[in-house]
């Protein structure tokens, strides 16, 4: 596991330094109402994504064989293309008929959604087929291309035209390089070929669909109510406190999560793989593992808590002044991202043991609360900073809940010896 860390840390480590060394610069080409538009766009992208293939990408990686493994991979791929050319559809009734959507605020720029959807999209079964051949070296080297990728666009359009279109670009650029490139490094269409055709016969896409459906069923909703508390802010402060503050604040999430991006990002992705395995063939070491694994989280989190610490002054000096007030929101945010850290890379363990309805019912009462903070802190007439002090208490709480939760399942699951994937669910 150290290794496989060390492979996906490293690659991360480079797209942060690059990251790092290159903020001060795009800060400077780039307005805070830019940031602020771009907001829009990661809020609508990012929460479109997390159900692009109905979760059954997660399915990828705890299968049991190879040949269901693909089947799910191929599954995911046509969902989330469908759902890319599903919102061209969206897209084109908004425009005529004036429907009022999220998309409505980005204007031209929203045409870009479908794009940013088919290209991240397609990417995810592509990665988690990767970590199921616990391929990290070629999952590294993808990194690296992304990076590459969209940091050029940023560059290239901030110095010729600064706009929230550089931006847009260099996301869709970053989320969808080398994705070829990774699947022929893990063999990925030749091994579908072998086993099932290019495209496997409709019969068993529905059937593993159906083995699966817990997925759809449950893990989906349950992951667009997560993101749906990731991303409300995204979506809310623009309109309701200005496109400066929205990208103000989008300025401090972006340097505050680095420490998390950085090392809870490869420990999330090599858990998830390490869980799996540990799952299907040692359930009864799944509740040690998972501590040993939350330990670490936590000393390396202690990273994020001197990164917040020291935000207000370290931003306004390395991006300029007109960022100070993204390094007050950034000393906030970290006492959620301190927890963030720890149990976000931790949060396969539902997807891994199969029980799903506790982290539904966590992700619903998030969203809520943290729709109700913005909302009624708004129609209040609060300021934005008081807004996110609200905003962090909120989560703060839900990743308390969320670790009570892991506990619970982990233990259950190592008294019982098995999952509710290849058994019976473990007894509460």
């Amino acid at each position: 596991m150290l290794r496989a860390v060390v492979a996906l840390g490293g690659a991360t480590l480079i797209t942060q330094v690059a990251g790092v060394l290159l903020a001060p610069v795009l800060a400077r080409l780039y307005s805070p109402a830019d940031y602020g538009l771009f907001s829009v766009y990661n809020a609508i992208l990012s929460t479109s994504l997390t159900v692009g293939c109905l979760c059954y990408e997660m399915g990828i990686t705890i299968s049991k064989d190879d040949s269901e493994a693909l089947i799910l991979t191929m599954l995911s791929v046509i969902l989330v293309v469908l759902m890319g050319f599903g919102s061209v559809a969206w897209l084109g009734a908004d425009a005529l008929f004036g429907l009022g959507g999220s998309g409505s605020q980005l204007g031209s720029y929203s045409w870009f959604v479908p794009v940013g959807i088919i290209a991240a999209g397609v990417y995810q079964p592509v990665r988690y087929w990767a970590l199921r051949r616990k391929a990290m070296g070629a999952i590294a080297r993808t990194t690296i291309s992304q990076l590459v990728s969209s940091k050029t666009i940023s560059l290239g359009f901030g110095i010729l035209f600064p706009s929230a279109l550089g931006l847009i670009l260099s996301a869709i650029a970053g989320s969808g390089a080398g994705m070829w490139g990774l699947a022929r490094g893990t063999r990925l269409i030749p091994n579908l070929r072998a086993e099932h055709g290019f495209i496997p016969p409709f019969r068993l896409l529905w059937a593993t669909a159906r083995k699966y459906r817990q997925l759809p069923l449950v893990s989906a909703p349950s992951t667009l109510f997560n993101s749906l508390g990731l991303y409300l802010p995204g979506f809310l402060m623009a309109p309701y406190f200005g496109a400066d503050f929205a990208g103000q604040f989008f300025m401090a999430v972006s340097v505050i999560a680095i420490p998390s991006t950085l090392i809870g990002g490869a420990l999330s992705q090599v858990f998830f793989s390490s869980a799996a395995v540990v799952a299907r063939e040692r359930p009864e070491e799944l509740a040690s593992f998972f501590h040993h694994v939350f330990v670490r989280g936590a000393t390396c989190s202690l990273l994020v808590l001197l990164a917040g610490l020291t935000a207000p002054w370290v931003i306004p000096f390395a991006l300029g002044a007109k960022w100070r007030l993204a390094g007050e929101i950034a000393f906030w945010l970290s006492f959620y991202y301190v927890g963030g850290l720890m149990i976000s890379s931790l949060s396969s363990i539902p997807q891994v043991v199969g029980r799903l309805g506790g982290q539904f019912a966590i992700n619903v009462a998030r969203a809520v609360a943290v729709l109700l903070v913005i909302c009624v802190g708004h129609w209040a007439g609060l300021s934005g900073m008081a807004v996110v002090k609200a905003y962090t208490l909120v989560m703060v709480a839900n990743y308390v809940a969320c670790y009570l939760l892991y506990c619970h399942l982990v233990k259950a699951v190592s008294r019982s010896g098995r999952t509710a994937w290849h058994g019976q669910p473990p007894t509460p």
